[in-house]
């Protein structure tokens, strides 16, 4: 653990000879700790705890993080020698060292012979300067030393270095005064100037004698008295000698929980007071309800044994400066009467108290950085702790500890002893969503905990029910004398007005982030205006920035409790009018973002509608990649759309649903598809363009990346009914191509004929209608054997699809060529067509087309014998597990069953088939598990295993009877006849 052994260095460790108190020893430990690199007490805890099992002891002797730190604070009567010497071992120190160690710790623990004699009157330094200032003759020729009697004044005098008459009118009369003044030529201290007539006298003969320079020690101003006198008085306020340390810390918390590794940076930075070169301040700043004063507090009592002259509190909420400074002067011990009423004054006296004392200031609810520099020591013995809603950016100085949620397990814990659940009821899943509820906000957690606490018997999870309405979560959360929305309300009483504007026009959108341009657009502020509020709601933590997006836009985030305070403020704070058109501007700007990035995108299959917003886009450079900008307001769009659709504005939901539709095919984005198609689905009108294009997409979305027949024709039809009752010829068109797609997964393939030679009589040369259609007939060609044909319509493909922009038309084109030419055995067209496909996936990024692209490569090189092909399956099996598709999965698996069969390992076939085909059942996938269980039909016939055979070949001739294909329900029968009891 040691940082000179560690780094090569030679330098030897801190040795304990010539300590002499256990303090001197706990101090000369942490040069030991500093030594080694400063190790956090958690981590020197585990070292010891290391030591310690090396030599056998029972884990319950292996002391915790608290137990080591006390032994690094001054103020303890005693340290444990053997903790201490496995401290030591911790550190790094030798046998030899530790013995030092253990003969240093038995030399201090010994009894002292007698009590140490008192020490000397110092002498403060104003009144060194004060003197010093008389002596060199300057303006003032009295220095008057102001400070309550009987507090050590008198023998602070008869200390002074110099030469002077004294006089103590204490026991003194006026004569002995004047003959001093007559007689002296150089300095009179006059002491016990307390009461008006002393004042009066020393003051008239002073006034007499104006060639004297005096000291005057006096419980009042003298200047109070003798206004003539005043320019040639020099007011020094002594403070009285301190007999003791101020302890002004609220109590601890006594449920205090986690924040470990805050109290372990605090305590580093504040736990050895008078070893930096300057006052240590550390602000602890975070949003309200963040715990901020309770980690204070808890702090500075593991600390104060640190501070032994003492702890100052104060909370600056609505306190000033000068308020405080002199409640600090009294706690250190200066007497109300003379605490000076200038703040540069009350400045001065609080620095000179606390020069060279180890005092730590505690600052709670700091609201700006100038009343905080006034209260902060000049002396580098002094600790400052602070705690803010803002970060104090322009107080130098401070380094800062940005307070966050607590984590997951501590919420808990905090919850369940807030609570005091019985143990057998305690339900730690209703606990975890309470807390989340919470948003892990202590505050919010201790009066939930404390509701759950007054409701014994209950079961948690009626309560997480109950706090899981948004409409009633803050006020489930407050108490009569605390509560989250009045703690919020106490940072947004602060904000300026463009502030609080941009903060209620967030809760008026219900994304999670935002870019800078959203807010810009929803408040109808210039950049610079939004640029400053966005600002000043930063330094308040109501918001949080996450970085900037791909497309280098920063983004913003409300934690959810100030969401919904932002919404409920917005609610109340804002008219009709400015509540419906701030969200109405927004999405019209994401429906013009999101229609020009798509119109941008390189890939859509889907045909491309002309989506027309009444708002121009806040700034075509946003959309310069398209990918980028999709990437980055992916969360956003989902959330905006689902937002439009419950809000009254179904078509405006639509549009921005359907210009995602490329993005979504792209990056295979499945889920947001379906959940954004379907709210608008449900919001559109039944016959109108929008539910059309919505039961449309959702039709292509079920062929993706294989066809599900089922679900697939319930949108096509859907689509089909509304297209004709609206006179959507092409939509009639587009919805027929979709019908025929999923008429040939069930094996209908005159069905399918009709419909495609139908939607293409009036289809242009090239259109999606077109296209799609050739696709089809491609398709049915092959199903019936003509693969000569079917290789003519996809070449026609893509030939029509050059310079349309890329998509799936083309794509399946090029992998179902490469079908029909492995089927020829013509390998390397098949691999060339394929390996042009892989890369234009991959510079398009869609990774459903590539991973299809993969396994069909994967397969060829596997059947031409080239080693090529573990390499191309391994690709395909990565890339399926990076999409989470199941269905990819299982397609991988059942191709790498085709390279066992190569190479003659049929368990190993046998085994992916199966897994393949227990994916394809659950993801309900008839005609691929009709396919795949032909092919282990065949590799059990071959591991000679007819029974199986047998039950896989009847289970897929059932699946192919249902979808009415009778050739491969005919094929099958014919394997079966020929499958012999013993094996084919």
């Amino acid at each position: 653990m040691s940082a000179g052994a560690a780094e090569g260095g030679t330098d030897d460790p801190p040795s304990p000879e010539g300590v002499a108190t256990v303090d001197e020893l706990a101090a000369r430990l942490c040069d030991l700790r500093a030594w080694a690199g400063s190790p956090s007490f958690t981590r020197l805890a585990k070292g010891v705890g290391a030591v310690r099992a090396a030599r056998g002891a029972p884990p319950e002797e292996r002391p915790g993080r608290v137990t080591v730190y006390e032994c690094f604070r001054p103020g303890r009567r005693r340290i444990d020698v053997e903790l201490l010497v496995d401290i030591v071992a911790a550190l790094g120190v030798d046998q030899v060292g530790r013995d030092a160690w253990r003969r240093a710790h038995r030399a201090v623990s010994r009894p002292t012979a007698s009590p140490a004699a008192p020490a000397s009157p110092s002498v403060p330094p104003e009144v060194s300067a004060a003197l010093d200032s008389l002596r060199r003759g300057g303006s003032h020729r009295v220095a008057n030393l102001i400070c309550p009697a009987g507090t050590g004044r008198s023998a602070m005098l008869a200390s002074l270095p110099v030469d002077a008459v004294r006089v103590d009118l204490a026991a003194d009369d006026e004569d002995v005064l004047l003959a001093a003044l007559d007689d002296t030529p150089g300095l009179v201290i006059v002491d016990n100037v307390d009461s008006p007539a002393a004042l009066a006298t020393v003051g008239a003969a002073l006034d007499r004698h104006g060639q004297v320079r005096a000291i005057v020690a006096s419980t009042r101003p003298l200047s109070g008295s003798l206004a003539s006198l005043t320019p040639e008085i020099a007011a020094v306020v002594i403070p009285p000698p301190h007999t003791h340390a101020p302890a002004e810390l609220p109590p601890d918390i006594s449920e205090f929980t986690g924040r470990d590794r805050e109290l372990t940076e605090l305590a580093d930075a504040l736990g050895s007071p008078g070893t930096a070169r300057a006052v240590a301040v550390r602000i602890i700043c975070g949003m309200g309800g963040s715990g901020k004063t309770a980690l204070a507090v808890h702090v500075a009592h593991l600390l104060a044994p640190r501070y032994p002259a003492g702890q100052l509190f104060a909370d600056l909420t609505n306190a000033t400066a000068a308020e405080v400074l002199a409640q600090f002067l009294v706690g250190l011990g200066v007497d109300r009467s003379v605490v000076p009423d200038g703040l540069n004054e009350r400045t001065a006296m609080y620095r000179s108290r606390t020069a060279g004392r180890r005092v730590l200031v505690v600052l709670d609810n700091a609201t700006s950085e100038e009343v905080v520099r006034w209260l902060v020591p000049g002396a580098a013995s002094c600790g400052v702790l602070v705690t803010s809603r803002s970060r104090l950016s322009t107080l130098s100085g401070a380094t800062r500890l940005d307070l966050g949620q607590l984590p997951g397990t501590d919420a808990v814990a905090l919850l369940r002893t807030i609570a005091a659940v019985n143990p057998g009821d305690w339900d730690g899943e209703s606990a975890r969503a309470v807390v989340g509820l919470c948003d892990r906000l202590p505050l919010a957690i201790r009066i939930a905990g404390a509701r759950i606490a007054r409701r014994q018997g209950v079961p948690l999870t009626r309560f997480a029910s109950r706090l899981a309405d948004e409409k009633a979560r803050l006020d489930i959360l407050s108490t009569p004398d605390l509560g989250v929305r009045a703690c919020f309300d106490v940072t947004y009483a602060d904000l300026g007005a463009h502030a609080r504007h941009t903060f209620l026009c967030f809760g008026l959108v219900t994304t999670d982030t935002v870019a800078s341009w959203v807010l810009r657009v929803a408040t109808g502020l210039s950049q610079q205006e939004t640029e400053l509020a966005l600002d000043e709601l930063t330094e308040a933590q109501l918001f949080t920035t996450t970085g900037t997006d791909l497309t280098g836009e920063p983004r913003y985030r409300m934690h959810d409790l100030v969401r919904l305070y932002a919404t409920e403020r917005a609610r109340a704070d804002l008219g009709e009018d400015q509540r419906r058109s701030a969200p109405r501007r927004v999405f019209e700007s994401w429906l013009a973002l999101a229609a020009a990035a798509d119109r941008r995108l390189p890939y859509r299959t889907l045909p491309r509608a002309e989506h027309v917003s009444a708002t121009a886009p806040p700034s075509s450079e946003l959309v310069t990649d398209p990918l980028a900008w999709f990437t980055s307001e992916r969360d956003q769009l989902r959330a905006v759309v689902l937002q439009a659709s419950g809000s009254g504005l179904p078509e405006l939901a639509w549009r921005i649903a359907d210009a995602c539709a490329g993005f979504y095919e792209t990056r295979d984005l499945y889920d947001d598809w379906r959940e954004t198609h379907l709210a608008c689905l449900d919001a559109c009108e039944p016959a109108g363009v929008g539910a059309f294009t919505m039961a449309r997409n959702l039709a292509h979305l079920y062929s993706l990346p294989v066809v599900r027949g089922e679900t697939m024709t319930a949108y096509a039809m859907r689509a089909l009914e509304i297209a004709r009752a609206a006179g959507l010829t092409d939509g009639v068109a587009q919805a027929q191509v979709l019908l025929a797609v999923a008429a040939i997964a069930r094996a209908a393939f005159d069905e399918a004929f009709e419909l495609v030679t139908s939607a293409r009589d009036h289809a242009e040369p090239g259109s999606p209608v077109d296209l799609a259609g050739l696709g089809v007939l491609g398709v049915l060609h092959r199903l019936r054997g003509e693969d000569d044909v079917a290789a003519e319509h996809f070449a026609r493909v893509l030939e029509r699809v050059t310079g349309r922009g890329h998509n799936g038309y083309e794509l399946v084109a090029m992998r179902t060529l490469a079908i029909i030419w492995r089927a020829g055995k013509r390998y390397a067209e098949a691999t060339a067509i394929l390996n042009e496909g892989v890369a234009l996936t991959r510079r398009l990024g869609v990774r459903a087309s590539e991973l299809l692209m993969l396994i069909e490569l994967g397969e060829v090189s596997a059947l031409a014998g080239r080693t090529t092909a573990d390499d191309e399956l391994a690709a395909a099996n990565s890339l399926a597990e990076a999409m989470s598709s199941e269905i990819g999965a299982a397609l991988t698996w059942r191709a790498m069953s085709t390279l066992d069969i190569a190479r003659g390992d049929l368990g190993s076939a046998r085994d992916r088939l199966t897994r393949s085909l227990a994916v394809q059942h659950r993801h309900g996938l008839p005609h691929v598990e009709a396919h795949t269980l032909r092919a282990l039909g065949t590799v059990q016939a071959k591991l000679r295993d007819p029974v199986a055979a047998a039950r896989s070949w009847r289970q897929a001739r059932d699946i192919y009877s249902v979808l009415g294909n009778a050739h491969e329900v005919e094929a099958l029968d014919h394997d079966l006849d020929a499958l012999a009891p013993d094996g084919p």
